[in-house]
């Protein structure tokens, strides 16, 4: 008798059976409950299939883990627009657009426990007397760093922006808020 025909015995005997008898083990599960054999093929390719999508969503669980770990810091930044006027409007909306394009910044709706980069622009239209008006505006941007509801002061531009410089102002805007942004990342 081989050990564990021994242990199986003794379980046997533990367990009240009057006697063991030693019979083959099937060969396959399908063989046990009596499925025919093109039908077992059919459920080990299921099983293969099963256990393939199994390891792709694992991996690809694995690899979004690791990409979020080596993800630079996004700074949150918050933009208010105050002013009537088009072209200052479009310039806005060009900054806001840049802002969410860009990779290390995430547009905020509103000034949180978070810290993060204010930037506050106002605008008038400037356009000149003999011009008509939506032409050109006076826009004053004010950049500041806050935390929560408290904000500091870092320094403001003023621009004169005509409608077909909207584009290239909205990137120095963006250019400052990136100097700015290397002040909070430290």
């Amino acid at each position: 008798m081989s050990w564990g025909t021994g242990l199986l015995s003794i379980a046997c005997k533990n367990f009240g059976a009057a006697s063991w008898e030693r019979r083959p083990f099937p060969r396959s599960r399908a063989d046990q409950i009596g499925l025919p054999k093109w039908k077992s093929d059919e459920v080990r390719e299921e099983a293969q299939i099963l256990i393939f999508v199994f390891v792709i969503v694992l991996a690809a669980a694995t690899h979004s883990v690791s990409a979020r770990t080596t993800e630079v810091r996004r700074i949150n930044v918050y933009v208010t627009c105050d002013g009537s006027d088009i072209v200052g409007g479009h310039l806005c909306f060009a900054v806001k657009e840049e802002i969410i394009t860009a990779t290390g910044f995430q547009l905020v709706d509103a000034m949180t426990a978070k810290t993060g980069i204010g930037l506050h622009l106002v605008s008038v239209d400037a356009s000149p007397a003999p011009l008509r008006k939506g032409l050109t505006s006076a826009v004053s941007v004010t950049f500041t760093f806050f935390g929560g509801p408290i904000e500091y002061y870092d320094g403001a531009q003023v621009f004169l922006v005509g409608s077909k410089k909207i584009d290239g102002i909205a990137s120095a805007i963006i250019s400052a808020v990136e100097r700015r942004a290397t002040k909070l990342r430290g």
